[in-house]
């Protein structure tokens, strides 16, 4: 009996060795891949990345893909080539509320306006009243999304592109099938910007967006403090500075100073 009890213990033994070695074995082998395959395996990671590297950039959140133009404006101001949000100037970005820095699905008065309670109406930039009539940059969507010196511009820049540009309607822009107007610099005609048409949002509805173009200033309006500066045109009518609602979603076109 003690004979058999040995002689099963020493096969136990045996077996367990065996395997010990052949799992060894295993291991070297997925260890020891081919340096051919090793090396087919990066160049595949590396032609991936240069195919990513290839491919447009989006717009970073620091703007770096935009271009400020230089439309030869008595006060230095520079427009940029697209809107907050746009990868291409023919798109018409993000929409934001006046005065928020963030793109919403719904854009009402009493439900998701930063700067209204039913119990104080109108928080923040009520004019005489807290003597707030421009935007700080903490609430600019421009100087918000895109950082830098990029801001929103004012009343009194957007009558000046309005006053020291050609402005031209273009339909099919580049053959995107989007309409708009070129601001064309008088002493570089080289030199301009396109706005594409953009609509605007208000509640959960896109208000007429192969129509209209509004584009928000940084001013508040001096007709009322519920309303602020815009600039707006539709596809009948030229640019021209207007006022809308704040708490409706524009588009929204930066500008910087040539000095900076």
């Amino acid at each position: 009996m003690k004979k058999y009890l040995s002689f099963a213990v020493f096969s136990m033994l045996m077996a367990a060795s065996v395997f010990a070695l052949a799992s060894c074995g295993g291991d070297d082998d997925d260890d020891g891949d081919d340096p051919q395959e090793q090396a087919e395996e990066n160049g595949s990671d590396e032609d991936n990345n240069d195919e990513d590297e290839s491919k447009p950039k989006p717009l970073t959140p620091a703007g770096q893909a935009a271009v400020a133009v230089d439309l030869g404006l008595p006060s230095g101001t520079l427009w940029a080539d697209r809107n907050v949000g746009a990868d291409k100037a023919e798109e018409p970005g993000d929409y934001f509320a006046w005065g928020e820095t963030a793109p919403k699905n719904r854009y009402n008065l009493d439900i998701s306006y930063k700067w209204f309670t039913e119990e104080d109406r109108f928080t923040k930039y009520k004019g005489s009243d807290d003597d707030r009539y421009v935007l700080e940059l903490k609430d600019d969507a421009a100087n918000a999304n895109w950082g830098g010196s990029w801001r929103m511009p004012t009343r009194e820049e957007l009558l000046e592109l309005l006053s020291y540009t050609n402005i031209q309607f273009v339909k099919d822009y580049n053959n995107t099938d989007i309409d708009g107007y070129k601001f064309i610099s008088k002493s570089n005609p080289s030199k301009f910007i396109f706005l594409p048409v953009t609509g605007y949002k208000d509640g959960t509805s896109h208000i007429m967006p192969d129509y209209y173009g509004e584009y928000w200033t940084s001013s508040l309006s001096t007709e009322h403090v519920s309303v602020a500066d815009m600039l707006f045109f539709t596809r009948d009518d030229a640019p021209a500075k207007q006022w809308h609602n704040r708490v409706s979603g524009l588009s929204v076109r930066p500008v910087q100073q040539a000095s900076e």
